[in-house]
């Protein structure tokens, strides 16, 4: 919620994985799917959380890249909140 319509990097910071990522949303239109795994902090939290990143060519005419992002939160609510200041 609060993410829609926004750049990612105006609401994450990355962890790691933003390099593999922008490659593979750069990458020709004929490349094939490329799955990314990246982790990111929302910058309203204190903890990452793990993300899965399908990037696809687009189907409907767009030269660019289409990116689905899919969260772990599993992980994310497996792990113990952080303290401020750690």
């Amino acid at each position: 919620q609060g993410f829609e319509g926004k750049v990612l990097t105006d609401v994450v910071d990355f962890l790691n994985g933003r390099e593999e990522l922008e490659g593979a949303a750069s990458a020709h239109d004929d490349t094939p799917t490329a799955v990314v795994s990246v982790e990111v902090r929302p910058r309203h939290a204190s903890g990452s959380v793990g993300v899965t990143a399908r990037v696809f060519p687009a189907f409907d005419g767009n030269p660019g890249r289409l990116m689905l992002l899919t969260a772990d939160t599993a992980r994310a609510a497996a792990e113990p909140p952080q303290e401020k200041g750690s």
